[in-house]
């Protein structure tokens, strides 16, 4: 490397004193493009984008938030809509919601298996009328199906089930 300098110090001490002018210019000239193109420009280009991206990821910030309040205020009205009911309470309740749904006769037993839960037994009951009377069960009160067996019987649409449903 130092062979190199002394080579191009002796050039450049060859030169008239107005060339050693103008390639020093040059040199400097080159320099400072090298410093504007190669380093300057390419990171104001990077914060640029980085200020672009920054607005874009505000604005989904600012959905997502909207959108959690959303569904806060639905949850509230969906559990202020549902009741908290007793084993006893839910007793009565699911067997008013099976007469109205018609299937009293495919009700075989209803007992309150916990202090939390209710046992419902059906017998050749249809499937879709059964989800049915279960949705509109968990609608209406605040409760959850922790066990949900169903036997297809040789009819179609026809089952044998054995639900338990606890209190939440």
């Amino acid at each position: 490397m130092k062979e190199y300098w002394n080579k191009f110090k002796e050039w450049y001490s060859r030169l008239e004193q107005r060339e050693q002018r103008m390639v020093s210019i040059g040199g400097v000239a080159l320099a400072a493009a090298i410093l504007y193109f190669g380093i300057w420009s390419p990171f104001l280009g990077r914060v640029d984008n980085l200020r672009t991206t920054i607005a874009g990821e505000q604005k989904t910030l600012a959905w997502m938030k909207d959108a959690e309040d959303k569904i806060k205020q639905l949850s509230s009205e969906n559990n202020a809509e549902r009741k908290s009911v007793t084993p006893v309470a839910l007793l009565s309740e699911l067997q008013d919601a099976v007469n109205q749904a018609g299937m009293k006769d495919a009700l075989t037993q209803m007992k309150q298996a916990s202090n939390e839960s209710v046992h419902m037994e059906f017998k050749n009951v249809s499937f879709d009328q059964l989800m049915k009377l279960m949705i509109n069960v968990l609608k209406a009160n605040q409760v959850n199906i922790t066990q949900f067996n169903a036997n297809a019987l040789a009819t179609p649409g026809m089952v044998n089930a054995d639900i338990i449903i606890n209190i939440a």
